[in-house]
């Protein structure tokens, strides 16, 4: 489980202020930016909006009405992930596979008799992908031009050499529990090729040194504002 919509609400309203700031620029004047959760996940829904309100269909949980194959198949290591969105990367599977006799099968021949067969044709893919590692898969069929990848486990992205080479997962030294590892946010920037790698501040470590340091509280009125609750600095 992961919060799609919180992280993604953070980017898209990153996002939002990059604009206005731009906008700033141009012509002197602010505006506020409205980012909302709801409007977010819509936003990643836009096939399942257009198609409704082109031909009135309401998808549902599961497999797409009008495409297949699409989804993660077994392989003997593993899934991929398969993707045929029309009937120009169908033929190139059938080719793979060599079951040309499902080009024109009329239960396999457009996008909706194929998601009408899916489970005819779910078995023939993996019986085909059986034998196969999910690297020999992607190979294979990538060079076929089936869009295909493999379906990582979180120990592959640890593992994996790309990962590694991008820098997507940083080092973290926490004091409490070590060194742990995070994804760090994706765009890389070239005027910041590296970033901080500070763990989270506990509860008021900060308070002290921004109060005193940056806005010339004397000590005593830091210790005052401490001691009636109204900061808190960790001390």
């Amino acid at each position: 489980i992961y919060g799609m919509a919180d992280i993604y609400s953070g980017l898209v309203t990153a996002y939002g202020i990059q604009q206005a700031l731009f906008m700033r620029e141009r012509t002197g004047l602010g505006q506020l930016v409205d980012s909302s959760m709801l409007d977010n996940m819509i936003s990643l829904n836009e096939s399942m909006i257009a198609l409704h309100s082109a031909v009135g269909q309401s998808p549902h949980r599961g497999r797409p009405k009008n495409l297949y194959p699409r989804g993660a198949y077994k392989t003997k290591d593993g899934y991929i992930a398969l993707n045929v969105p029309d009937n120009i990367i169908w033929r190139r599977l059938c080719e793979a596979m060599g079951r040309e006799d499902l080009i024109e099968d009329e239960r396999a021949n457009t996008g909706t008799a194929r998601s009408a067969n899916a489970d005819f044709l779910k078995s023939i893919i993996e019986d085909w992908l059986a034998p196969m590692t999910r690297a020999q898969a992607v190979d294979d069929l990538n060079e076929r031009g089936v869009p295909t990848g493999p379906v990582n486990t979180v120990e592959d992205i640890f593992d994996d050499p790309q990962v590694e080479a991008r820098g997507i997962l940083m080092t973290v030294k926490d004091p409490d529990v070590g060194d742990i590892r995070f994804a760090r946010t994706p765009p890389h920037l070239s005027a910041a090729p590296t970033l901080p790698a500070n763990p989270a501040p506990n509860l008021g470590q900060h308070t002290r040194p921004i109060l005193q340091d940056l806005l010339g509280y004397a000590p005593s009125e830091v210790d005052r504002l401490n001691s009636d609750g109204v900061v808190q600095t960790g001390d």
